[in-house]
């Protein structure tokens, strides 16, 4: 179909909901994250501040959209590739051709074909394979598409296409006309978009657009944004002939032309528009784009346009983000080795966090808690701390390194400007921040570096390798990943691969900390800085490695360091947690926000009484394992309780920080019941006494069947969690029967849980397992009742090889409507399975 030009028809759309709140949130008068607002050298003046158009959609006075900037033509399910092609390998059997992919991926690594990716030649599937060069398979990066085939003549036109869905939902999202809801308020214009790794935030305006925005111009104005066209989703339409963005103001005096500039292809640059002449004035503002020859594939984008005075302050807030830190492991926090010469010395200014904790033991659910102040499931009901600190007047960066910090989890979200490539080194993510920050000198600005070195599987330079490691073992395979550990510890020399690997780790953190002196070294005493982890390791403390499964204080306990204007250096031993960096942050930033769970740590560095007093007394929660049994926890005036594979335990992490000893087993005078209402007080949700059913034995092959009877009925029966997806387990309930259908094409086990209408000590008696699988089937009864917490089986039944068993467990119930965390996306999948989140 023949493209047309666009339709003159045009929207002038409404506040976006979720930049309402924020604008609700900011302006709250009672409702600060921990009551008060610290004045501070880093607080803005309201006068000068800059102001970022983007983040002030309650600001525009109109927003004119075209329909689409695809003449009216869908994106289609098959997008052509027509070359040009160019050989890059032959030989007597086949030629393998190289072009364009017609199709922008976020996958971060392409040994696999991205997931739902489908290359056809002449109507035929091909085969991927990333080497081979055999004839009928094809292979991609991010950019390059390789098809071998048979003959010696390039693809003849129309005979090479590709499917990709995810790119025919990204290209309509461009578009009012396929966008969906978002098409008609301004949340389609003011997004994040990706292009080559980095998410830039700001106001989409397909050429022809209009925006214009009603402001106060302070003293020596200036208009700063970066223009460029979007690459579109999807190349199956002639690229863009190029489009312009002219400003214009309007006050009392009339209309003028601030800045007419040129918008083409190939990235993004800066525009400045000297405003300077209608300083101290009302005015309307307005940025509108214009098309080249025609309007197709015209998606321009200004990237965080501001407004910011000549004299305005620029206090810079710095996030450095070790990933995988254990604190213990900092010679600050008193270890021997030493690992961390550069951080310990800056430390010494410092207040130095003693107990700060994670709310989970894995990145996504722990960094979606630290950026909101609040539960990881009610990440996106909430405004963040870039976007409050953005609203502000400041200029926000993250450069992160973690797959589960990408785009496709969400975790780009209200960043200005948010770069993310899968395990960069330290080296490379200094430099980004330095540079970023050098770029951005004289305005207001949040930096977070993330770095990646600490986590398995191992990356560090040659000469990092052996500073505190010996020879590498015959066992561990070189370039080792999470499941070559695991398998080398079981084997004769497994003292000597836990060792080395704990010394590699070792030699990681010092690589880490030498990057972070080059960080610190061009900061000033003016900067705050945060250094902070999202959870630690396990180095075989409880028999156990890596993270994910565990709520043990070695996987919790992280490093908190804050140093900045206004903040006390010392030593704080209350009990912290990661959700207080977001209010602390607001806090030393002088902006007031809505009420979070967490608190702004700013008085307690100050030796405030009071605020010490209700941080001891408060509740923190954890939880959202990654693998394994559902597990949950609370602490509380330095005991910490524990409720996961149908045990509870409880701790005294004062007197027994290694919690070697459980306070649960053999002590009858222990509240656990009042531990299991704090936990349920802190989760928001009860906890409720459950049965708990779990096959212990479940290889590939045939789907194991369980179904429960429950006299009296089930009030309610679940799944736990299964956030990587590697796991299927059908689960329903009616009247006296539970079903539970594990499914044999998945390997990972998943409990069941299972809450009768009865008081549950009254049905145990009567209740009746009915096991099948392959045509066996086996039915039993509970020999016993045991007592609730010890994880020991009521009944179990074994048939065809797996066994299930049913025990007791104290969990809470599934909250209705909340938010999951989902560690699984197919686009992403490869890049899971080289961190070894998922099986190769």
């Amino acid at each position: 179909m023949k493209p047309r030009l666009p339709e003159a028809d045009h929207v002038r759309s409404p506040l976006p909901a979720c930049a309402a709140l924020i604008a609700a949130c900011a302006g709250l008068l009672g409702g600060c994250h921990n009551g008060t607002t610290t004045h501070s050298r880093l607080a803005l003046d309201p006068a000068s501040a800059p102001f970022l158009l983007a983040r002030h959609p309650e600001a525009l006075v109109s927003l004119d959209l075209p329909l689409d900037s695809r003449g009216g033509v869908a994106p289609p399910d098959r997008i052509p590739v027509d070359g040009p092609f160019k050989t890059v390998n032959s030989d007597s059997s086949s030629v393998t051709w190289e072009t364009r992919l017609p199709v922008r991926p976020r996958s971060m690594a392409f040994a696999n074909a991205p997931e739902g990716m489908i290359v056809e030649a002449s109507g035929k599937t091909l085969l991927f394979d990333s080497g081979s060069g055999d004839a009928g398979t094809w292979s991609c990066d991010e950019s390059r598409l390789r098809i071998s085939l048979t003959g010696m003549s390039p693809p003849a036109p129309g005979t090479i296409a590709v499917r990709y869905a995810r790119a025919g939902e990204r290209e309509r999202a461009l578009n009012r006309r396929w966008a969906g809801a978002a098409s008609s308020s301004s949340a389609f214009a003011i997004r994040s978009v990706w292009r080559d790794g980095t998410s830039r935030f700001g106001i989409l305006l397909p050429a022809p657009a209009r925006a214009t925005w009603r402001l106060h111009v302070p003293t020596h104005a200036v208009l700063i944004g970066d223009v460029g066209l979007l690459e579109p989703e999807t190349r199956d339409l002639p690229p863009s002939d190029g489009a312009s963005l002219r400003v214009t103001v309007r006050d009392a005096e009339g209309d003028a032309i601030a800045l007419e500039t040129q918008v083409r292809a190939g990235g993004f640059h800066e525009v400045k528009a000297d405003l300077s002449r209608w300083a101290g004035r009302d005015i309307q503002l307005t940025l509108a784009t214009h098309s080249g020859g025609t309007a197709i594939s015209d998606y321009v984008f200004v990237a965080e346009p501001l407004v910011r005075a000549g004299t305005a302050q620029a206090p810079r807030v710095v996030m450095i983000f070790v990933d995988t830190l254990r604190k213990d492991h900092l010679g600050t926090y008193g270890y021997a080795r030493e690992t961390t010469p550069a951080i310990d010395a800056w430390a010494k200014e410092a207040t130095i966090f003693e107990n700060a904790r994670a709310v989970a033991p894995w990145t996504l659910p722990s960094v979606r808690a630290l950026l909101s102040g609040g539960s990881p499931t009610q990440w996106g009901a909430r405004p963040t701390l870039p976007a409050l600190l953005a609203r502000a007047g400041w200029t926000t960066a993250a450069f992160v390194g973690n797959v589960y910090l990408s785009s496709n989890f969400g975790m780009d979200a209200e960043w200005g400007s948010y770069h993310c490539e899968n395990f960069p080194r330290a080296q490379a993510q200094v430099d980004r921040a330095l540079g970023w920050l050098r770029a951005h000198r004289g305005r207001p600005a949040l930096a977070m570096i993330h770095l990646m070195d600490v986590h398995v599987p191992y990356k560090e330079p040659a000469s990092y390798q052996r500073l505190f490691a010996g020879e590498h073992p015959p066992s561990l395979r070189r370039g080792f990943v999470k499941s070559d550990v695991l398998a080398a510890v079981r084997g004769p020399d497994g003292d000597e691969v836990r060792r080395y690997v704990q010394d590699r780790y070792d030699g990681c953190i010092r690589y880490v900390d030498d990057q972070v002196a080059r960080l610190l070294h061009d900061l000033t005493d003016d900067d705050a800085v945060i250094l902070f982890a999202d959870h630690g390791e396990e180095l075989w403390d409880h028999g156990g490695y890596e993270h994910g499964h565990s709520l043990h204080d070695e996987v919790l306990r992280v490093p908190l360091i804050i140093r900045s204007p206004g903040i006390r250096r010392g030593r704080i031993e209350e009990p912290v947690s990661l959700l207080d960096v977001a209010p602390t942050i607001l806090d030393l930033a002088g902006v007031r926000a809505v009420a979070m769970p967490g608190i702004s740590l700013v008085d307690l560095a100050t030796r405030d009484g009071g605020t010490r007093d209700a941080v001891r007394s408060r509740k923190l929660g954890f939880g959202w394992m990654l693998y394994g049994s559902e597990q949950w926890g609370v602490l509380r005036d330095g005991k910490k309780y524990v409720s996961g594979g149908g045990r509870e335990r409880l701790f005294d992490v004062v007197a027994d920080p290694a919690e070697n000893h459980d306070l649960a087993t053999g002590r009858p005078g222990v509240d656990l019941p009042s531990w299991r209402r704090l936990l349920g007080e802190v989760l928001g949700t009860p906890v409720r006494q459950a049965l708990r059913m779990v096959p212990e034995r479940l290889s590939a092959g045939d789907d194991l069947e369980v179904e429960l009877r429950v006299p009296g009925g089930v009030a309610s029966a679940w799944a736990s969690p299964d956030p990587r997806l590697q796991g299927i387990v059908e689960v329903r309930s009616k009247d006296e029967i539970v079903r539970a259908v594990w499914r044999g094409e998945k390997r990972l086990v998943r409990e069941v849980f299972v809450v009768p209408s009865r008081n549950i000590q009254e049905v145990l008696p009567g209740i009746v397992v009915r096991v099948s699988r392959g045509g066996n089937v086996v039915e039993a009864r509970p020999s016993r009742v045991m007592a609730p917490g010890t994880g020991l089986s009521l009944v179990s039944a074994s048939a065809a090889g797996a066994l299930v068993t049913v025990s007791l467990a104290h969990v809470p119930q599934p909250q209705a409507g909340a938010l999951s965390v989902e560690g699984y996306d197919a686009e992403s999948a490869e890049a899971l399975r080289a961190l070894g989140y998922l099986d190769q």
